[in-house]
């Protein structure tokens, strides 16, 4: 009596199932344990326990005129043909309307047509499919289903693949103009207007210079990581959350203090892979059932996840390519 409540009331359910069956996630049918009566029309509300309290998830829930009869009609058995991004359902003749349901997940880039016209969008239907309604006729329908969502989607896999062969190309480019640059050896020579300064004069100068290059270079090196933890925090506070940019705030603070992007850099991927490695865990371990609610088993990981991928973005914005030797 704890399943499902109808109209407020409890609705007692009785099935038979096993152990091995249960901890295996099939499906189990059940049936009312008294006669429901029938429903006035307007307004009824039908509630399902949340799989957490009792351990097992109501999946589906059949009405029907005259009790679950295989033989009502409810359900007709049609003809598909299947290609990669496209089903082609011959639907019989439906007198008084009928839904034509495709079950491979609810989304809208699925659409569907007749050779009168098109039939919109999806509607949400037994819980996460892809419903349209036809309206009544007394000749067989042909309804053609595409997921228009494929070819978008090639062209950001392209241009994904010609972004990572660019960067490819300058992470190779920049190498060898490196190490051809590094290959040119300027010698020292003194300024024009000093012929043979002391030697202690020579190391004075020395020594003022590196003492000023180096104040340069420091706080040159502060104020890259200063920038890319104002910027990993404002884009944290943008993508993932504000709450979430006071985090980003506490561990650029390694990064200020050490003039160290990559810090930044290593806390994501520690995150991104953290991440990863949970997943992986969770499911080897408890083989949670691959239903549609499968992704709030990791919702907790969501922003730790995104906070890493931010972080290291962060940390490439500013980085300095300069070697010191």
């Amino acid at each position: 009596t704890d399943l499902v409540e109808l109209d407020g009331k409890p609705l007692a359910l009785s099935f038979t199932t096993d152990t091995e069956s249960l901890l295996a996630g099939g499906p189990v049918d059940a049936t009312p344990c008294d006669p429901i009566e029938t429903l006035a029309v307007g307004n009824h509300e039908l509630v399902g326990a949340g799989s957490q309290a009792t351990g097992i998830q109501v999946d589906q829930v059949l009405f029907a005129e005259d009790g679950p009869d295989p033989g009502s009609g409810l359900v007709t058995p049609v003809e598909v043909t299947e290609s990669r991004h496209r089903r082609i359902i011959d639907v019989p003749a439906c007198p008084s309307g009928c839904w034509v349901v495709v079950g491979e997940g609810y989304n809208t880039g699925w659409t569907a047509s007749t050779p009168d016209g098109s039939l919109g969008a999806p509607l949400l239907v037994d819980g996460n499919a892809n419903g349209w309604y036809l309206e009544p006729t007394t000749t067989p329908t042909t309804v053609t289903v595409t997921w228009t969502a494929q070819r978008p989607l090639n062209v950001a896999f392209a241009l994904s693949s010609l972004g990572a062969l660019l960067a490819i190309g300058l992470v190779v480019f920049d190498r060898r103009r490196t190490s051809d640059r590094s290959a040119l050896v300027v010698s020292p020579r003194l300024a024009p207007h000093v012929r043979n300064p002391p030697r202690s004069a020579r190391s004075a100068r020395t020594g003022r210079r590196n003492s000023e290059e180096g104040g340069v270079d420091d706080r040159a090196d502060r104020r890259r990581a200063v920038m890319t933890v104002a910027v990993g925090a404002v884009a944290t506070a943008l993508f993932v959350g504000w709450a979430w940019a006071l985090v980003a705030l506490l561990l650029g603070v390694p990064t200020i203090v050490l003039r160290r992007n990559r810090l930044m850099g290593l806390f994501g991927a520690f995150l991104v892979v953290g991440a990863g490695l949970v997943v992986t865990a969770v499911v080897r371990t408890d083989r949670p059932f691959p239903g549609a609610g499968f992704p709030i088993r990791f919702e907790w990981l969501h922003g730790w996840t995104l906070l890493g991928v931010v972080l290291l973005t962060a940390s490439t914005m500013f980085a300095s390519d300069s070697r010191k030797r």
